[in-house]
């Protein structure tokens, strides 16, 4: 999907659909090439760009984190520009405001704003640029992808299957008999997505009969906390990596 040294970016128009396609990414690069780190960043806002760095620098016990002047995004793409930390590719995750890397007055906290200097600098500044390295960013906002990539050539727009294929593969997935009705409705739900149909059927197939299709797509529509956690139950979570 991505080449090295390169950026991409997938945009995509439902909910998790651009998400699940980015953690299917990254099985795929950790079972290729197990000795790449796959870092997720929340990109929604500067606030959660930052969480996603202090996250990283804690994972990495990175020196001077903790001090109290300790500028984590700069501490944090310094380390991932080096070579000689490895290799790795970030999922900038939910990339969907055009301004929060390029206006400078929303990418750093207030804290900062009391320093001309830093309060100027836009969140793109640490992206980190360094060869043999990749970020694979999702966005709902083609303006937003736009703006980081430069250019519409690396990105993706994302579509998802048509019912009746997804009908196929899940057919073939799912162990016992179901009800069909349930199963198109629960499709729908997962936006016609392989990986997010793979997941639900594996979950379904070690939880029966106690859990069916029906009691599944119940569970799913209760409250994006409970679809979240069935998503992400037999993946594990890639996203805080």
């Amino acid at each position: 999907m991505l080449e090295a040294g390169r950026s991409g970016c997938t945009r995509a128009d439902v909910g998790e659909r651009k998400s699940q396609l980015a953690i299917e990414y990254s099985y795929r690069v950790r079972k290729k090439s197990p000795h790449i780190w796959v870092v997720w960043v929340y990109a929604s806002n500067a606030t959660r760009f930052e969480e996603g760095y202090r996250t990283i620098a804690d994972r990495i016990q990175l020196p001077r984190r903790d001090e109290p002047t300790a500028d984590i995004l700069r501490l944090v793409r310094d380390w991932l520009c080096d070579e000689a930390n490895g290799q790795w590719v970030m999922i900038l995750d939910n990339t969907d405001d055009p301004t929060v890397f390029s206006d400078p007055r929303k990418g750093r906290r207030k804290a900062d704003t009391k320093d001309p200097i830093r309060a100027a600098v836009p969140l793109s500044t640490f992206l980190p640029q360094t060869p043999n390295r990749s970020i694979l960013v999702t966005s709902r906002n083609q303006d937003a992808a736009l703006r980081l990539l430069g250019g519409d050539r690396d990105i993706i727009k994302v579509e998802p299957m048509d019912e009746s294929h997804a009908l196929i593969l899940f057919t073939k997935k799912i162990r016992g008999e179901f009800n069909n009705g349930d199963a198109r409705r629960l499709l729908q739900a997962l936006d016609y997505i392989p990986l997010a149909i793979s997941q639900a059927a594996a979950f379904i197939n070690q939880r029966a009969p106690r859990i069916t299709v029906t009691k599944y797509l119940g569970t799913f529509r209760k409250s994006d906390r409970d679809r979240a956690s069935l998503l992400n139950r037999d993946t594990g979570d890639l996203r805080r990596d």
